[in-house]
């Protein structure tokens, strides 16, 4: 078995992803930021559910990754500032 930290060096390193402001092709009121990894692969997306709660819906991998918090603050910040629900708005 392999020690922790060889497991957390051994995992890919996102440091850079592209995030979306969209609507979506789906039936959804609202907007969801959209952060893909370099290759173009989803990661998550930061949603508004029918509540009103913002989330973090996440994608299924095939492998694991890691990203430096400052990073992830970034994109969270961003979400809370960008993605709205809204009945009948888009």
């Amino acid at each position: 078995m392999k020690s922790y930290s060889r497991h957390i060096e051994d995992t890919e390193l996102v440091t850079d992803v592209e995030c979306t402001l969209t609507t979506g092709d789906l039936d959804y009121p609202g907007t969801a930021l959209e952060v893909l990894a370099p290759d173009g692969s989803e990661l998550f997306h930061v949603v508004v559910d029918g509540k009103g709660q913002r989330q973090v819906l996440f994608y299924a991998r095939d492998t694991d990754f890691r990203m430096p918090l400052e990073l992830l603050d970034k994109i969270l910040l961003a979400g809370k500032e960008k993605v709205h629900y809204q009945e009948g708005q888009p």
